[in-house]
């Protein structure tokens, strides 16, 4: 019943949540999950966890929103499909098929395909050779989609949540002035030019030779997950598009295009792993800030389970 059994290669599964041992399975879990949300956690807030007095809305989060309480549940739901250690290709046919026969879901045919994506992606990420149980799988899969919310929160894109993604006009603004003069760019140079926007938008779609001034430094809004998933979207996206170029306008709409269909991946995830209903705002997806507030509630957590630990 220790944290140190939960974590080990065999793949074991300590007690629930809800009998005894729960503080050190907790706090072996938050442990070993801290490292994939950090960075999202620096800057302002963590200072708002400290200074509650300017973003009140994040301590309510961390009342009704436990990170290592999901990893439990989709452990749960998981060990019904991945009974032994398994390869990332039987992993996701495994789910698949617990997806098909999952009575629950309002569209199985429209939920499973994007749920099989979300996996595909999220597993892509492990070793190639590395074997999953319900243990690893979990923390591969919860990870992914917390990160993937970031993909609302990239600067000078747009707001709102994945399902609800207003573009901003200050996204044609900053793709114009980043291939200015010209008007266009072409089809082919898309993706990398997403992935160089999400990654520093200030500096890093400009040439090497033109970025040694660039001393801009941003707070952490997204992981390079986000990033690597919209170059991944838009090479799929420029291959069918006719015309070699493209205007800052039809760019904009590729990046709009990915955050409502990486929110699709998301809301399938959750109706199969958490059983929640489709687009459903109580759920973490709905705000914009998600991710960071997950991570914000992730390190109250360590705190809190720290702090059980030594009682």
């Amino acid at each position: 019943g220790s944290s140190a059994e939960a974590l080990s290669p065999s793949c074991r599964v300590g007690p629930r949540a809800e009998r005894e041992g729960r503080a050190p399975m907790k706090l072996g879990l938050l442990v070993s999950l801290w490292p994939l949300f950090a960075p999202q956690v620096l800057g302002r807030r963590v200072r708002a966890v400290l200074h509650p007095g300017h973003h009140g809305e994040h301590l309510a989060l961390v009342e009704h929103r436990d990170t290592a309480d999901d990893l439990f549940a989709c452990i749960d739901v998981a060990k019904k499909f991945m009974v032994a250690n398994t390869s990332r290709e039987d992993a996701v046919k495994k789910a698949m098929k617990h997806c098909k026969n999952d009575k629950n879901l309002s569209d199985a045919k429209f939920v499973c395909p994007h749920f099989k994506e979300g996996v595909e992606r999220a597993l892509e990420l492990e070793p190639k050779d590395k074997l999953f149980c319900a243990h690893s799988f979990c923390e591969a899969t919860e990870a992914y989609m917390i990160n993937l919310r970031g993909a609302s929160r990239v600067p000078r894109t747009g707001s709102g949540s994945l399902l609800n993604f207003k573009l901003s006009p200050d996204c044609e603004r900053s793709v114009s002035a980043a291939f200015a003069p010209d008007e266009t760019l072409a089809s082919s140079s898309v993706p990398d030019f997403w992935y160089a926007m999400c990654m520093n938008q200030d500096c890093a779609h400009f040439l090497p030779s033109r970025s040694r001034w660039c001393n801009v430094q941003r707070e952490p809004t997204h992981s390079v997950l986000v990033c690597e998933a919209a170059r991944r979207f838009a090479l799929d996206e420029v291959v069918v598009h006719e015309k070699g170029v493209m205007n800052a306008t039809q760019i904009c709409d590729v990046y709009t295009e990915f955050v409502q269909e990486m929110g699709i991946d998301v809301d399938a995830y959750e109706q199969v792993i958490h059983g929640k209903r489709p687009h459903v705002k109580a759920r973490s997806g709905a705000s914009g800030k998600a991710a960071p507030e997950v991570a914000v509630a992730l390190l109250a957590s360590l705190a809190a389970a720290a702090a059980l630990g030594r009682a």
